[in-house]
């Protein structure tokens, strides 16, 4: 795969979006985080989602309509507006940071917002800014059980992320499935075989073929474990959205995908002082009895970020054919040129 320039990988992203209708100012702020998502190595979340947003887009799933929030009775309530999932969580976590000024912690439900696609760079978001932060959004049913007829839950991820002063925030993020399905998406643009205990079949049965796993459902992490992780996420977020409909009919507004986030200020909670030092004597005991090479969560994607907007985003020729695609669609085709002239393998 080549490896592209990261400003005109962003560049063209907001193009794009706006040539799809997306207003300039969502357009550039979903851009500036799918760029990063990709530059940090998540990159089945980043700029390879572009092609489905476009379609959502053009179905009227996705408008530019801006967020609302209410605080009421000690909680947040964001309506997207079925704004882009990168618009409403960004100013989701921007009101919760706000409101934790003055209290403990904002637990903030998000209605009517499309898909966040990395929930970690929302958690980071809120680390950045001294926050803890936890964050989860349900997604349409796509895991189950070996034996179920058809997927029963979603596979709803779940992040987390802390700040660590001195050095780059403690960044979880994971999906209740064995394997996220993006990694099983770019499998399939691949023609790529998949390891037996990702998925099953149509036919019930464990499979090793994307295209057929796409098909079936993906199978949760931890076998029972994963599926009680994936309903604690089903009560945050649809259960304290009051259990709206969970289908959305096509062409309207918003994904009907709900989305949970607590924010935390350890200031408030704790002090500041005692959270940032006991935060780096606990990490550095886990880095001393980890051995040589040890890292937490969050470094590694750190580093790549760093290297990778030094070297350039690489992007398999799969994704690039599907961006060329989708670009051409709407007048915007992905033309650029490799950004440092290198391949990588």
């Amino acid at each position: 795969m080549d490896r592209y320039d990261c400003a005109a990988v962003t560049q063209w992203t907001a193009e794009v979006l706006q040539a799809a209708g997306i207003s300039p100012p969502h357009a550039a702020l979903a851009a500036e985080l799918l760029t990063r998502t990709s530059l940090r190595g998540i990159d089945a979340h980043g700029v390879s989602r572009i092609p489905i947003y476009l379609q959502r887009i053009a179905a009227g799933e996705i408008t530019s309509n801006d967020p609302k929030a209410e605080w009421r009775d000690g909680a947040l309530h964001v309506d997207g507006q079925g704004a882009l999932g990168q618009v409403g969580a960004t100013f989701a976590v921007e009101q919760a940071v706000k409101a934790t000024e003055k209290v403990a912690s904002a637990p903030c439900v998000i209605t009517n917002c499309g898909h966040l696609s990395a929930l970690g760079m929302f958690a980071l978001q809120a680390a950045e800014m001294g926050r803890v932060a936890l964050v989860c959004q349900r997604t349409p049913p796509v895991m189950g059980l070996p034996g179920s007829p058809r997927a029963t839950i979603g596979n709803n991820p779940i992040a987390f992320a802390a700040p660590v002063r001195g050095g780059t925030p403690l960044v979880f993020d994971m999906a209740n499935s064995v394997a996220a399905r993006g990694r099983i998406q770019q499998a399939a643009r691949d023609n790529a075989p998949i390891p037996a205990d990702w998925a099953v079949g149509e036919d019930g049965q464990p499979t090793t073929e994307a295209a057929a796993a796409l098909m079936g459902y993906l199978r949760p992490m931890g076998a029972h474990k994963g599926m009680g992780l994936a309903m604690i996420v089903e009560v945050l977020t649809t259960g304290l959205a009051g259990w709206p409909a969970a289908a959305v009919g096509a062409g309207a507004p918003g994904s009907g995908i709900g989305a949970f986030i607590l924010v935390m200020n350890p200031g408030l909670i704790c002090g500041q002082d005692a959270f940032e030092d006991g935060t780096h004597r606990w990490l550095r005991q886990f880095l001393n009895a980890s051995g040589s090479g040890a890292r937490f969560p969050g470094q590694r994607q750190a580093a790549m970020e760093k290297e990778r907007r030094a070297m350039g985003i690489p992007i398999p020729k799969s994704v690039v054919r599907e961006l060329r695609e989708a670009g051409q669609g709407v007048g915007r085709d992905f033309d650029l040129p490799p950004g440092v002239g290198a391949q990588v393998e």
